[in-house]
């Protein structure tokens, strides 16, 4: 196993951290802003392991197919919880280190010194992509329109994004029920056909390179309508 993998690697440890990481996705899932694909993606892997390691772990019984099998749904999962976590549970605000640490997602802690964050909040662009695609484009407040360079301000790791589709404008920031973050200044969302015509309310943060997750201010609420 790798130094830095935070999944277990023996079958037994593992099995148990998967579970209760499941566990808790699944109860979080619409909290945490999680698709309801990738939630179904993460159940077909883990039914197909649940299967094979209930057969392999059998030791007088089972067969070299039988482990075979298991190790394939194994690596198989592995993969789809290492991408989920990343994308949705590593640097999602909404998601607690109390959580990830329940989860057994390792929390990176530095004190080492680094560049502190921008003082303001970005100035986000939105552009139509495509019928239910939204490009979404991270600038520093009074950049040069001139300018077509593509990186991040000094200090700044990620980009990230907060949404809320239809209903209310939101108030607060935990009216926000959707999050999204890219290691690009640029993110697009595809939205869902039944969404089109509605009001996607959004507002967005740099968040530092340091390895406390740490936001700038958020910039101030705006809309789009749903392509």
């Amino acid at each position: 196993m790798k130094t830095n993998d935070w999944l277990a690697s023996r079958d037994a440890d593992f099995d148990i951290q998967q579970a209760n990481l499941v566990i808790l996705l699944l109860a979080n899932a619409v909290i945490w802003g999680i698709p309801a694909l990738v939630v179904a993606a993460v159940q077909a892997v883990q039914a197909t392991w649940v299967t094979t390691y209930g057969v392999a772990k059998v030791k007088n019984n089972r067969t070299p197919n039988n482990t075979s099998a298991k190790n394939i749904a194994k690596k198989a999962f592995r993969k789809t919880l290492r991408s989920t976590a990343k994308q949705y549970l590593m640097f999602n605000p909404l998601v607690t280190d109390l959580q990830r640490e329940a989860m057994g997602i390792t929390v990176p802690k530095t004190t080492r010194s680094h560049t502190p964050l921008p003082e303001t909040s970005p100035l986000i662009s939105v552009k139509v992509v495509d019928f239910f695609k939204l490009k979404f484009t991270f600038r520093v407040p009074n950049f040069d329109p001139g300018d077509a360079s593509r990186a991040k301000p000094a200090g700044v790791d990620r980009v990230a994004l907060r949404g809320k589709i239809g209903g209310t404008a939101p108030v607060v920031l935990e009216d926000y029920n959707l999050y999204q973050d890219s290691g690009r200044i640029t993110i697009i969302l595809t939205f869902a056909q039944a969404d089109r015509g509605k009001q996607f309310y959004f507002t967005g943060a740099w968040k530092s390179k340091s390895g406390v997750i740490q936001f700038s201010n958020w910039s101030p609420g705006a809309s789009v309508t749903i392509p």
